[in-house]
């Protein structure tokens, strides 16, 4: 039984915040941030 919740919990901390990032990547866009910028920093925190 806590393995059960303890995956959902994980499952539903990971798609909120995936839906974080979306939402700085919308509002980074919105103030002009270009793609590129973007990506790179991106990709800069996947190496982290």
């Amino acid at each position: 039984m806590r393995a059960y919740i303890g995956q959902g919990l994980r499952a539903d901390l990971k798609r909120l915040e995936n839906n974080t990032v979306n939402a700085l990547i919308a509002s980074l866009k919105r103030h002009g941030v270009s793609d590129d910028a973007i990506n790179q920093a991106l990709a800069d925190i996947a190496h982290e």
